[in-house]
C-alpha cells in the first residue's frame, strides 16, 4: 500500500485548532476559514452543545458483540471449558450463541450515527485545516503496511473500547471553545488524512497511484 506522507509542525497545528475553536461565537467566520461558506447552518449545529450519552450505550453494545464473537470462536476452536462434554453439546452452545448474535441486528448503524453528528464532522474539518496549515511541503510516497495503521475512532468502534468512548463522549459534549486541541488531533480521524503520527510529526494521505 502506497501512501503520501508529509511532515507537519505540531505546535502550529495545535495553535490553528485553538484559533478555530475560539470562533465559537462567529460561525460565519469559521465557515470562511474552513472554506465551507455553504455550511454555516451545519457549523452552527456542530458548535451547539449536545449530549453524547448515546455513544456509551452504542459502544457497550459493540463490546458485548466482540465478546460474543470471541466466545463463538473459542467454542469452535475447542478452547471452551465444556468441550470435553462432547461435540453435540458444543454444537448446541454454538447454536445458542449464533442466535444471540443475530439479535444484535445491524452494527453499521453505530458508525453511521456517529459520523453523521455535526460536531464530529466539524471537528474533523478543524483537524484537516490544522494539518494543511502546518504542512511542511515535503510530501513523498512511502510504502506502508496496512497493519501499521491505527485509526482511533475505527479502533474504538471495532473493539468496543468503552474507556475510549467515555473520553470521546465527554470531550464532544464540551462547549466548543473548551474542546482540547490535543483531542481533536489524536482522537479524531479527519476527512482527508488517513493516519498521522503526532510524535514523528508525519501525516499520511491515501492517494490512488495511476496504474495500480
Amino acid at each position: 500500500m502506497h501512501l503520501l506522507r508529509a511532515t507537519f509542525d505540531r505546535d502550529r497545528a495545535y495553535e490553528k485548532i485553538s484559533e478555530l475553536l475560539a470562533l465559537e461565537d462567529h460561525p460565519e467566520r469559521l465557515a470562511e476559514k474552513l472554506s465551507l461558506p455553504r455550511d454555516v447552518e451545519k457549523i452552527k449545529s456542530g458548535i451547539a452543545v449536545t449530549s453524547y450519552a448515546r455513544l456509551l450505550k452504542e459502544v457497550e453494545k459493540l463490546r458485548e458483540f466482540v465478546a460474543l464473537e470471541k466466545e463463538i470462536g473459542d467454542v469452535q476452536s475447542g478452547k471452551w471449558t465444556f468441550s470435553f462434554m462432547g461435540k453435540g453439546f458444543a454444537e448446541k452452545k454454538i447454536a445458542t450463541l449464533m442466535d444471540k448474535r443475530r439479535k444484535f441486528g445491524s452494527l453499521i448503524e453505530t458508525p453511521r450515527w456517529f459520523f453523521r453528528q455535526d460536531r464530529v464532522w466539524l471537528l474533523n474539518a478543524l483537524r484537516d485545516y490544522a494539518l494543511d496549515s502546518s504542512n511542511q511541503g515535503d510530501a513523498e510516497w512511502v510504502e506502508n503496511p496496512l497493519d501499521s495503521i491505527t485509526m482511533p475512532v475505527s479502533h474504538m468502534l471495532e473493539t468496543g473500547d468503552l474507556d475510549a468512548a467515555k473520553v470521546m463522549a465527554v470531550e464532544l459534549a464540551k462547549p466548543f471553545k473548551d474542546v482540547d486541541p490535543a483531542f481533536v488531533m489524536t482522537r479524531l480521524e479527519g476527512h482527508r488524512t488517513l493516519y498521522f503520527d503526532v510524535d514523528k510529526r508525519h501525516a499520511y494521505y491515501y492517494v490512488a497511484l495511476k496504474g495500480y
